[in-house]
């Protein structure tokens, strides 16, 4: 993983040279040459899927406006793909299936690419810049999931510029920051330990371990998330934060409009403004969105519990809202006196989503043997 991670950083970072340094015309196309010349070193399994995925979306795209059975059948066999590489399904003279580098993020911008097309909202543009968007390399691996049409925006009027370089250069330097001196010198080594061994074994314990998990994978994964914003912007592109100061949120909805707020956006436009306009009920949106967001993380029954946990945090915030909002004006004096309660309960709700989930995943299995 180490290994995948320097190459990256190495090869993301001669990818930028080469996208400036080359004829204009050359630029995307040896972009995306060095995305797949990457993959095929790297992660020569992603490739493999990739390169049947995507000439299958690009086939399907001028054929699918208002073709609701093809978009719906090739949406449904992507995310069936992924769910079986999730899964761990085992083929025939093959072992376990392994998720693909990228493949996560991949299936959720060829879903968009599907959806938008049949909905008629994808901007005019040829299979050239259709590639370029694809292969994109700073968000592939690890996201975040950003979109055709700000791509495209970009990528039209893409001129090199100092002021984005350097502010590229700066979020670099930021996630170079949280990965390596924050998360290797503090939080694994001293915060996580120390956290973790504290009344081990109660829900107190678990909470507190729960603590170090969560601030862990906010470093790590806006680390992350800030060197591919960081790469992009060098290249001329912004693409979709996926962080904005989480832990601050003072409610439940609100930490998911900062937490992974790529995906969280996704699975709001595509799962949730579906399912709630078919079927006529929010809460229900709410739900199936959350469950798919678990599930995405790890085809079990504890994320789903998770997905399911965070829905119910959802719904009771918004009812409480609007029960209580005549009472409490969102600018007012008595609001902003109880936001503090807020951000505390939201956090510790937040917090409680590990233990909660993984005792009543542990209850349930053993009453299924219980029952079997």
């Amino acid at each position: 993983m180490i290994v995948l991670a320097q190459a990256a950083v190495f090869w993301t970072a001669a990818t930028v040279l080469l996208s400036w340094l080359l004829p204009r015309r050359l630029q995307m196309p040896a972009v995306a040459v060095s995305t797949c010349a990457f993959l095929a070193g790297m992660a020569p399994a992603a490739l493999a899927v990739l390169a049947v995925e995507i000439p299958l979306v690009l086939w399907a795209l001028p054929r699918i406006r208002r073709r609701g059975i093809l978009a719906a059948g090739l949406a449904g066999l992507l995310a069936a793909a992924l769910a079986g590489f999730k899964l761990g399904l085992r083929l025939p003279g093959m072992g376990a299936l392994v998720v693909p580098l990228g493949l996560s993020f991949m299936t959720f911008r060829l879903i968009h690419l599907l959806v938008d097309g049949y909905a008629g909202r994808l901007p005019s543009c040829g299979t050239g810049d259709l590639l370029s968007y694809l292969l994109f390399l700073p968000p592939l691996p690890v996201g975040p999931i950003h979109r055709l049409p700000e791509f495209l925006a970009d990528l039209r009027r893409r001129r090199f510029d100092g002021d984005m370089l350097g502010l590229g250069l700066e979020r670099i330097l930021h996630g170079y920051a949280k990965l390596v001196i924050l998360r290797n010198l503090f939080i694994l080594p001293v915060l996580v330990p120390a956290l973790s061994g504290w009344a081990r074994g109660t829900f107190r314990g678990d909470l507190l371990a729960a603590a170090g998990a969560w601030t862990d994978l906010y470093v790590c994964f806006s680390g992350i998330s800030d060197l591919a914003v960081g790469y992009a912007l060098a290249m001329g592109f912004r693409i979709q934060e996926n962080f904005r100061f989480p832990f601050l949120a003072v409610s439940i909805p609100d930490f998911w409009r900062r937490w992974h707020m790529s995906l969280t956006l996704w699975c709001r436009d595509y799962v949730y403004a579906p399912v709630a306009a078919v079927t006529r009920r929010r809460f229900l949106g709410i739900a199936v969105a959350m469950v798919v967001i678990g599930l995405w993380h790890e085809v079990s029954l504890r994320y789903l519990l998770w997905g399911l946990y965070h829905a119910a945090g959802i719904a009771a915030s918004h009812w409480l809202a609007e029960r209580f909002r005549p009472w409490l004006p969102a600018q007012g004096r008595l609001a902003r006196l109880l936001a503090p309660v807020g951000t505390l309960a939201t956090l510790l709700f937040v917090l409680a989503s590990i233990p909660v989930t993984s005792r009543l995943d542990a209850a349930l299995r053993v009453l299924a043997r219980h029952l079997a």
